[in-house]
């Protein structure tokens, strides 16, 4: 019996020893894209702490579910660690913006993670506020650390959906760049 807890020690997007079977459906998120889903146990076994549950990123994502303990963000209460994660992108038009697959967190999970996360703890950095401004949301086809023999097996010219992406607006993407580069390095 594991005595990791969701929420308290592990977070919502972090993928279990006891889920490591994976099917594909129809993606109700991204028209013309096939979902991989993974098993859900989670709790089961042990946290694999460096490989994403890819289903649960996803929900996450699409929801505003917090990435540490999995209940829903609301705007009023909705952070994330831009410095620590995520980077820009171009835009098909040039455009740099901010994006990141990391789900969003409520400030008191985001004051945990710091304490907790070696990730986030070493970089010191503070939460920000999710911002007002709108974001869109992509379907990321890049295979994520540990499931390269998996994407092996998957048929080919398929447009699978691992993970989901959001782009931040320009407002959003010109402070984060700002902040960036004020960094202590």
């Amino acid at each position: 019996m594991s005595s990791w807890r969701v929420g308290t020690d592990v977070p919502l997007s972090v993928s279990w020893t006891s889920e490591q079977s994976f099917d594909l459906k129809e993606s109700s998120e991204f028209p013309g894209w096939v979902d991989l889903v993974q098993q859900e146990c989670q709790g089961k076994g042990d946290p694999k702490f460096a490989t994403l549950h890819v289903s649960r990123q996803r929900r996450a994502m699409h929801r505003h579910l917090c990435h540490v303990c999995g209940r829903q963000t609301l705007a009023r209460d909705r952070y994330i660690f831009p410095l620590v994660t995520g980077g820009f992108v171009t835009l098909g038009d040039e455009t740099m913006r901010y994006a990141s697959t990391v789900p969003s967190v409520h400030l008191d999970c985001a004051k945990k993670a710091q304490k907790l996360c070696p990730h986030i703890h070493q970089s010191m950095n503070d939460p920000v506020p999710f911002p007002s401004e709108e974001t869109d949301l992509h379907p990321r086809p890049n295979v994520p650390a540990g499931m390269e023999e998996l994407e092996k097996t998957l048929p080919r010219g398929l447009k699978v959906v691992f993970s989901s992406v959001r782009v931040f607006g320009p407002r959003f993407s010109r402070r984060i760049a700002r902040l960036r580069n004020d960094a202590p390095i």
